[in-house]
């Protein structure tokens, strides 16, 4: 005979109810506990517009009006870690004095060419256009940078740019490098909504 907790667990109904008042992480780190969880949260559409992976059915409010919500995931240690693996792909022995140990450890995680957090949104309701600003009191410039996808921008748009801007080489370098040893942040800001 099964528990009470092992029965509620089973009814996908219930099951769903609970994983979708999880944060986002615990959402994330749930897909790992067992296969009946991981089809429960793909199946979602709740819990996958949680996770950035669904766009947010558009309301139908001016573009002037609309309230854009950032993907939480989107934060410094990301950016961070995304400048990193952009660089390592220049030189794969590059090494930083005063690197982040944490960054070190996750970059691994973004070789996952098929991993979830690529196909993430930055943005809810999703986001064709945005502009990306590096900022630092060190550095002198007015580089503003503008990601591009109508499809509604991802995570993985951010490596994608950094990545180019590695391979450009010069001042794309110096900016990344910055990055990865926290002397530079990167706002981000979306300008157009994805029509599609």
């Amino acid at each position: 005979m099964a528990s009470p907790s092992s029965e509620v667990f089973a009814t996908f109904e219930l099951l769903e109810m609970i994983l979708s008042n999880l944060a986002m992480r615990d959402l994330l780190a749930s897909q790992r506990v067992s296969y009946v969880w991981n089809q429960a949260i793909k199946t979602s559409r709740d819990m996958q517009r949680s996770k950035f992976l669904l766009a947010d059915k558009p309301k139908h409010l001016s573009p002037i009006y609309r309230h854009h919500q950032s993907n939480p995931l989107y934060l410094q240690r990301f950016v961070q870690q995304a400048a990193f693996y952009a660089l390592r792909q220049v030189n794969p022995t590059v090494q930083f004095m005063g690197m982040d140990r944490f960054v070190l450890r996750r970059v691994i995680a973004f070789d996952g060419k098929e991993a979830s957090w690529r196909r993430m949104l930055l943005f809810q309701p999703r986001t064709s256009v945005a502009v990306l600003t590096p900022m630092s009191a060190k550095f002198e410039g007015n580089n503003v940078y503008f990601l591009r996808n109508e499809e509604g921008l991802t995570m993985a748009d951010v490596v994608i740019f950094f990545e180019e801007m590695a391979k450009a080489g010069g001042e794309g370098i110096e900016l990344l490098s910055a990055t990865v040893v926290r002397r530079m942040v990167w706002s981000i800001t979306p300008v157009a909504p994805t029509t599609a």
